[in-house]
């Protein structure tokens, strides 16, 4: 994670974002607003000075990234919605677009760390914010009719896990924990209980 200094920094210029001082998207950037968009299942943000924390549909677990990218993630949003800034809230549809490849910040990155261009489909858009955080709910929009309701969606509920039970106990090769069930991550990929990391059956 970054450091809380430089959390701090990169909230306020999240903010800023939101008052019309845009950041321009870079390699990092790119990726993270990827995962918010291009699987086209959905999801749930909280950006505070602390921490990104994001729910997607499509996973049941919340999932933490750096704060630094933010700012132009946000940037890209309001872009995509043509809002007019200052924003104080947005409810707007959204795609389908797409984003050209971008190059990672810094001089001393290579370029072969390029995020190659992409594209997502029609979502639609809900962001709120105040001094402590910022909330970006996004939603699949190809089978929705009429405006964006001003009400915020119903939030992402994790899903129940499946379970893989065991004629006999499996170890995990990472922390040698044997168990009868491990939680079935798809595509032959177990999850163990114990130290959370995935192996395949």
């Amino acid at each position: 994670m970054d450091r809380p200094d430089d959390n701090a920094a990169s909230f306020d210029r999240a903010r800023d974002a939101l008052r019309g001082r845009f950041v321009e998207l870079d390699a990092s950037a790119s990726k993270l607003l990827h995962l918010m968009l291009a699987n086209g299942t959905g999801c749930d943000a909280i950006i505070t000075s602390d921490k990104c924390e994001i729910h997607f549909a499509r996973h049941p677990s919340r999932h933490h990234y750096f704060l630094s990218p933010t700012p132009a993630v946000l940037t890209s949003l309001i872009r995509f919605a043509g809002a007019v800034t200052p924003v104080t809230s947005i409810r707007a549809r959204i795609g389908p677009a797409s984003v050209p490849a971008h190059s990672p910040a810094g001089a001393k990155i290579p370029a072969s760390f390029m995020f190659p261009a992409w594209s997502f489909p029609a979502h639609r858009l809900w962001l709120d914010w105040n001094h402590q955080e910022i909330r970006v709910s996004l939603r699949d929009d190809e089978h929705q009719d009429g405006p964006v309701p001003s009400a915020l969606p119903q939030p992402i509920r994790p899903s129940t896990p499946s379970m893989i039970q065991h004629a006999a106990p499996v170890a995990c090769p990472h922390c040698g924990q044997a168990a009868l069930e491990h939680r079935d991550a798809h595509d032959g990929w177990l999850v163990c209980s114990t130290c959370a990391r995935s192996f395949q059956s």
